[in-house]
């Protein structure tokens, strides 16, 4: 399950949340400003300093999901769909329901985010410049976050996978190489090196300085580390679940409910009948998928738990596990229908991924 989000709103139609670890940086963020601006901008009130540090701060992020939807326009002109942007601890992460099929396209994707860091720094640096006559503000504003969007577009081009230079240097050997696998594996190669060389910094820093910069540098290089061996991993097990059928391991024994039959009674007759999964039918017409969970509310109708079909993914028996995969993801559900002759015959659950997983 994922863990709970703060909801945002939606920007292009892609919808905008918050991990609770953002407020972690969130904290760190506005002390950071708040001292920044009393050495750039002396003898000012607390309330000046504050109110500056919170606009910085309300800024910054803003930067962050214009980079996120850097990368999610041109995934969306390529046919990707994202799913959401989550601001957290360590910036921003675009929820991609699937990898690109080609290089280029990945190389599109990967430096359309460093860009808009390196547009919007550019711009903002150079606003700092403008000669005018009471700039007192617009230095700290404008400076300080024209800096840190270009560090952060210069930085995010490092060559280590999952960083946007990883994804640029995977597509060159995946293009060169006409191989996705080695690409992959000498990107997030290059990744643990740049995560490790991050993290050996950030001793190094913090033994010689005892400055705030050294931890930060030890965490980022240890998630870059981790999420370069994760990623590894993930890739070998989505390339497995693309030579599973979805036929041969989804399930068939399902049961069929009335929409206005209690939650209770179908539960009863699930446990009966040893399965996860009930359809919810109008007549001869499938509308929805209810998947078994202790959380239930007994007392409801089905129809009041249940997914309607319409809001959710649709597999045939002959796809790829993976594409299943990135159809729960998706659909947000833990199980969604699968088709034979354009008809609902049964569903797909995480479940019977693992399964599948763990078979073969």
């Amino acid at each position: 399950m994922n863990k709970p989000k703060i909801n945002l709103g939606k920007l292009f139609g892609i919808n905008i949340s918050i991990d609770r670890s953002w407020f972690i940086i969130l904290a760190i963020t506005l002390y950071s400003f708040y001292f920044a601006n009393r050495v750039l901008v002396p003898y000012q009130t607390f309330f000046f300093y504050s109110a500056v540090a919170l606009l910085q701060t309300i800024v910054f992020n803003m930067s962050i999901i214009l980079h996120e939807l850097g990368h999610a326009i041109v995934a969306r002109k390529h046919g990707i769909p994202i799913d959401s942007i989550t601001l957290f601890m360590l910036g921003g992460v675009s929820n991609i329901s699937r990898e690109p099929e080609k290089p280029i396209t990945e190389l599109k994707m990967s430096f359309s985010g460093p860009l808009v860091s390196l547009i919007i720094g550019t711009i903002f640096v150079l606003i700092s410049m403008v000669p005018v006559s009471n700039n007192f503000i617009i230095v700290p504003v404008f400076g300080i976050l024209g800096y840190l969007n270009l560090f952060m577009g210069i930085f995010n081009l490092l060559p280590g996978f999952p960083l946007d230079g990883g994804r640029i240097l995977r597509s060159f050997i995946w293009a060169k190489t006409k191989d996705l696998t080695i690409a992959t594996k000498i990107a997030t190669n290059f990744g643990k090196f740049v995560g490790g060389a991050l993290v050996i910094l950030g001793v190094i820093e913090f033994i010689l300085n005892m400055t705030l910069s050294g931890p930060w540098l030890i965490i980022i290089g240890f998630f870059i580390y981790q999420s370069a061996k994760s990623s590894m991993r993930q890739y070998l097990l989505l390339a497995k679940l693309e030579k599973i059928r979805v036929g041969d391991f989804f399930e068939r024994n399902v049961i069929w409910a009335d929409p206005d039959e209690l939650t209770s009674e179908v539960m009863r007759r699930m446990m009966l009948m040893h399965t996860k999964i009930a359809l919810t039918k109008s007549g001869e017409k499938v509308i929805g998928i209810f998947y078994f969970t202790p959380k239930a509310q007994l007392d409801s109708m089905i129809k009041q738990v249940a997914y309607s079909v319409k809001t959710l993914c649709h597999v045939s028996a002959n796809d790829p596990m993976k594409k299943a995969l990135e159809g729960i993801t998706r659909s947000n559900c833990l199980a969604i229908p699968v088709l034979e002759n354009g008809e609902i015959v049964g569903a797909i659950s995480f479940d019977d991924i693992d399964f599948a997983l763990a078979v073969r």
